[in-house]
Parts: C-alpha cells; sequence; structure tokens
C-alpha cells in the first residue's frame, strides 16, 4: 500500500483518502465507490453504525448515477428507512437482475464482476451472500458467469428483468375516482 491508502470508512477496507487535513475527507474504495464524509460523521460510523452495508450499497449506487454522495447523519437516517433498498434475500436477487439488465447494452453483453468488491451492488454484508446468489441464479439459468470474472443474462434472465421493468411502470401508474354529490357541484 502507498502512503495515501487507508481504510474506507464504511466498509473498513483498503481505500483511498484524499484531503485528511480538511474536516471532510474525499474517499474512493474499490468496494463502496467514491464519497465524501466528514470527520465527526466518519467518527459516528466506526462507533455507531451496524448498517454499513446499506451504506456501502447506497454510494455504488449514487456512483452508478454518476454521483459522488456526501455521507452524513442526515443521509444515512434516510438510507436506513429507504424502502427501495433490498432488506430481504429475493430483494437482493431482484437487485442483481436489474443492475445487469441496466448494465447490458446488448444480449450476451458480459459485465464484469469481481465478488471481493461487487457484493455492496446487492447491499450485501459480505461477498459470500452475492457468489451464493450469483451460483443460485446460474443453477436457474438467469446467469452465466463465463471465466467466474464476468456476468451475463441469460435470455431467461432477460425475461426477468423485462418483467421487473414492466412492474415497475405499472406500479407508478394510479386512477383516481372522485364522487360529488350533485349540490357539491356548480356550473363551472
Amino acid at each position: 500500500m502507498n502512503e495515501n491508502s487507508k481504510r474506507c470508512y464504511i466498509c473498513s477496507q483498503a481505500a483511498d483518502n484524499f484531503d485528511e487535513k480538511s474536516q471532510v475527507y474525499s474517499i474512493q474504495c474499490p468496494r463502496c465507490g467514491t464519497y465524501t464524509i466528514s470527520r465527526e460523521t466518519a467518527v459516528f460510523i466506526s462507533q455507531h453504525m451496524s448498517s454499513s452495508h446499506l451504506v456501502s450499497g447506497y454510494i455504488r449506487d449514487a456512483n452508478k448515477r454518476d454521483d459522488s454522495p456526501d455521507i452524513t447523519p442526515q443521509l444515512l437516517d434516510e438510507i436506513k428507512s429507504d424502502p427501495t433498498i433490498p432488506k430481504t434475500i429475493i430483494e437482493q436477487i431482484d437487485r442483481l437482475i436489474d443492475y445487469l439488465g441496466r448494465s447490458s447494452s446488448y444480449i450476451r453483453e458480459r459485465v464484469p464482476y469481481d465478488c471481493s468488491k461487487d457484493y455492496p451492488i446487492i447491499y450485501a454484508k459480505r461477498a459470500s451472500e452475492l457468489d451464493s446468489i450469483v451460483d443460485h441464479l446460474v443453477k436457474t439459468a438467469i446467469l452465466e458467469k463465463p471465466e467466474n470474472k464476468y456476468l451475463v443474462l441469460t435470455i431467461d434472465g432477460i425475461r426477468k428483468f423485462q418483467e421487473m421493468a414492466t412492474r415497475r411502470v405499472d406500479s407508478t401508474q394510479a386512477f383516481v375516482a372522485m364522487s360529488f354529490k350533485p349540490e357539491l357541484i356548480r356550473d363551472v
């Protein structure tokens, strides 16, 4: 490790810390991604944070959208209560399929994969969780894992991704019906 190499404040693994002389650290972690964090928030996380894997996943999602989040105590509270963050194994499976579907621009595209660094994609606590999910999806023919360093959605995986996308669209549409008593309706 070089002299700039330190530990990530979220996952505690090796990461590059920049600008440590100020009150805000800029971090580049191979697992979590790029983020900034104040000295006070870093201390708080080290003493009180039991759900750092959720923060790690949140940062990876933000980086995928070309955003580098500023980790604050308020954001930590929002992340813990965010209903879009996967909390169950099935939600983690769906998150991985969604990630691969969005990362693929053509059929059978190989998406780079390193289990030791990519487990935050599904908000997993450790790499073995992602590895188990990938193994399951390979056995059920949703994924292929060529050369153990790529993931590829199969036709069944693409179908599952499309079904999930359709459900997302359907869940954002609503119909509102209102009834009015005739005496409430006036000439408009």
